[in-house]
């Protein structure tokens, strides 16, 4: 299954979590695989900026704010009022987990139902850029 088409699959999901206001004891909201496709791209760059002591532009990059400030039309919840973050994130380029970004602790949680495709500190380095 490709981005497209996870992307296709959750949307209506994630839709009617927020319109019907599905109970739940974390407050959260979701990503797309563009976000993490976005992400991960601009990763070289950023570090780049670090290693240089110098500002990143987010400017430039309104698409990745848009979905921290909620101002994406399907992800309405600014990151700022919830505590994970949801989102699908392709391994290998053949393989889906689950990704929950913890925001109050600052952690980066896997679910992933194969784990023994990628070993622990593989999956560390995939992940750096988040």
């Amino acid at each position: 299954m490709n981005s497209v088409h996870l992307d296709a699959l959750f949307l209506p999901i994630r839709l009617k979590i927020k319109a019907v206001g599905i109970p739940s004891s974390q407050n959260f909201t979701t990503a797309d695989t563009i976000f993490m496709r976005i992400l991960v791209s601009k990763w070289p760059l950023y570090k780049e900026c670090i290693k240089e002591n110098r500002p990143f532009d987010w400017d430039e990059e309104y698409r990745l704010v848009d979905y921290v400030f909620g101002s994406k039309e399907d992800f309405q919840d600014p990151w700022a009022s919830v505590d994970y973050v949801y989102s699908p994130f392709n391994v290998h380029g053949n393989h889906w987990v689950l990704l929950c970004l913890d925001l109050v602790s600052c952690q980066v949680k896997v679910w992933d139902s194969l784990p023994s495709l990628t070993t622990a500190e593989e999956m560390t380095n995939i992940l750096l850029p988040i």
